[in-house]
């Protein structure tokens, strides 16, 4: 098959589903399909590392990453208003821009990125152009052309199913209606019969991916004998979906003095300054945090850490991706989940170096004890990689290389 990947590196360009897209093309590369890639980037970061692309082309939105990072993404929380729109005024290319997306609601990019795929697909003649998600820009321009080749979206997140029991949102509908074939992970596959989900009317294109996360660690040398504990979350932030306050509280109740908490990736800016100051009066230089790092350095973080922290999602549609990298580093794995409904429990259940700990067990001495016990047994314990390998092979970039050519090739269900 001859394929056209388009992903989004706009608004944040060391997002990770870019990266776990490009192993599966990689691994469809070696299988004998010709792989082409649209990037849809900000104008300023380095391209996406692709030498399995035969071909690749570009569209620039230097003016939509500039608005989002004007405006803090429209995140609650962070600067006032009033300075975002100031420090808006002085990009008129990211105002315009604003006043596009959020006044008229035409954002410049699924327009661009139509008359893009149409100008590609006649000039190349695809079987097949998949738009990676999210973001769904790419996926509405996709929806909305007029092509030979087959349209297919990959959502690694949901768009509108957060929320399944909402009204049906139109505009989800009108992209889904537009698509030959809708891949999504099993989580929210569970989903679509459930009342109200708007994916629930296109169960016959809808197939099942897993997110493409498990790879060799890479090679790190031992941590020496007697140093303290390394306790690492390596992530994004989120005002409410995925926040760190139950972590800083555990490990402030704990004070365990040869165990220190890292925090590495965005997000941080979303809550107030003194967000971590009760948990770093008692942790003190045991406690860092570190804003966005390259995924490569944030790679080399999780070979050294100890133990890897997973923060539950505040909802039931998805298992961050970040879980099964932890179970490919062979790292014990401590998560600290808000709902009892966390869809996370399912592949942490398999994970013989896993604690899971709720929310609403609070911080007291027996959760103390429990965490604390977990860390000095398991804490430098390490599993193979054939043995992650062999409890989540689906997660594997070749297996779900495998199932995406299968659910390309077989025909809609009714």
């Amino acid at each position: 098959m001859k394929l056209l990947l388009i992903v989004d590196r706009v608004d944040h360009p060391y997002a990770p589903n870019p990266r776990l897209a490009a192993r599966v093309a990689a691994e469809l590369a070696r299988a004998g399909h010709t792989l082409h890639l649209l990037e849809l980037t900000d104008g300023a970061g380095a391209p996406l590392p692709a030498p399995w692309a035969e071909r690749r082309f570009a569209l620039p939105f230097a003016d939509e990453a500039c608005m989002n990072r004007c405006l803090e993404y429209g995140a609650p929380g962070g600067s006032p208003t009033p300075v975002r729109l100031a420090r808006l005024a002085v990009h008129p290319a990211a105002a315009l821009a604003a006043v596009r997306a959020l006044a008229l609601r035409r954002p410049r990019r699924p327009a661009a990125v139509r008359r893009e795929l149409e100008r590609l697909d006649t000039a190349e003649g695809y079987d097949w152009v998949i738009a990676l998600a999210a973001p769904f820009d790419g996926a509405l321009g996709l929806s909305r052309a007029r092509l030979r080749a087959r349209k297919a979206v990959w959502c690694m997140d949901p768009y509108a199913i957060d929320h399944p029991h909402d009204p049906p949102p139109a505009r989800e509908q009108a992209l889904y209606a537009g698509l030959d074939r809708v891949f999504v992970t099993a989580v929210m596959a569970r989903q679509l019969k459930e009342p109200g989900c708007v994916l629930g009317a296109f169960q016959g294109k809808t197939r099942v991916l897993e997110f493409p996360s498990l790879v060799p660690p890479p090679a790190t040398a031992p941590r020496p004998e007697g140093e303290e504990m390394d306790c690492l979350f390596a992530g994004s932030l989120y005002p409410t979906l995925r926040t760190p306050h139950y972590a800083l509280a555990l490990f402030a109740a704990m004070d365990l003095p040869a165990v220190r908490l890292h925090f590495v990736g965005p997000g941080w800016e979303h809550y107030p300054a003194d967000t971590a100051a009760a948990a770093r009066a008692v942790l003190g230089d045991r406690l860092t945090i570190e804003g966005p790092v390259p995924p490569a350095e944030a790679a080399a973080r999780v070979g050294a850490a100890d133990v890897l922290l997973h923060l539950g999602n505040d909802n039931t549609t998805q298992v961050p991706s970040k879980l099964y990298e932890s179970v490919a580093a062979g790292k014990p794995v401590l998560a600290l989940l808000k709902r009892r409904d966390d869809p996370a429990r399912e592949p942490l259940a398999r994970w013989p170096l896993a604690c899971i700990v709720y929310e609403d067990e609070g911080t007291g001495p027996a959760v103390c004890a429990r965490v604390a016990a977990f860390l000095g047994e398991k804490g430098r314990a390490r599993l193979a990689w054939s043995e992650a390998e062999r409890l989540f092979r689906a997660n594997t970039p070749a297996a779900v290389a495998d199932a995406l050519a299968a659910g390309l090739q077989t025909e809609e269900n009714t």
